[in-house]
């Protein structure tokens, strides 16, 4: 994937993700399950840093093998590090945003710019998901690396 593709397709998929929300479900009122759905975000969000921060820490002891110390050296893992980073910041405001409308769901869900709000969250959410899958995908091809061991 082209770097260009690589910074840009997060925000993007959420930016396209809100208008669709507004476009096609703006209109819908909340379902009976938000509150749940809510609270499994706020899980999957904390699961997410965790693993995240799990991605950092194998990185930097990854970087003690002679094969890997290159991705040290070189700006690619300046902007891994942005990436990783950049997901977990996501992450977090993901979580906050989903206990706050947790707390406010009720007098939110019934004001006029609730359509609004609801296409923010779920872009949002799909920058999250979207900015993860990016560190997954990179994480991926550090780990194809083949040893000098093997």
């Amino acid at each position: 994937m082209g770097e260009r593709i690589e910074v840009w397709y997060p925000p993007v998929l959420g930016v396209v993700a809100a208008i669709a929300y507004l476009q096609f479900l703006g209109s819908y009122s909340l379902p009976e399950t938000t509150k749940d759905l809510l609270a499994a975000v706020i899980n999957l969000a904390a699961i997410a840093i965790g693993f995240l921060a799990t991605v950092k820490s194998l990185l930097v002891s990854l970087s003690s093998r002679a094969d890997v110390a290159w991705l040290i050296k070189g700006e690619f893992f300046g902007r891994f590090q942005r990436y990783v980073f950049q997901a977990i910041y996501a992450a977090f405001v993901v979580a906050i945003a989903s206990a706050v409308l947790l707390l406010l769901l009720k007098p939110i869900g019934e004001l006029p710019w609730w359509p609004r709000l609801a296409a923010a969250y779920v872009g949002l959410v799909i920058f999250t998901g979207a900015a993860m899958f990016r560190v997954i995908s990179v994480f991926a091809l550090v780990l194809q690396v083949p040893s000098k061991d093997d």
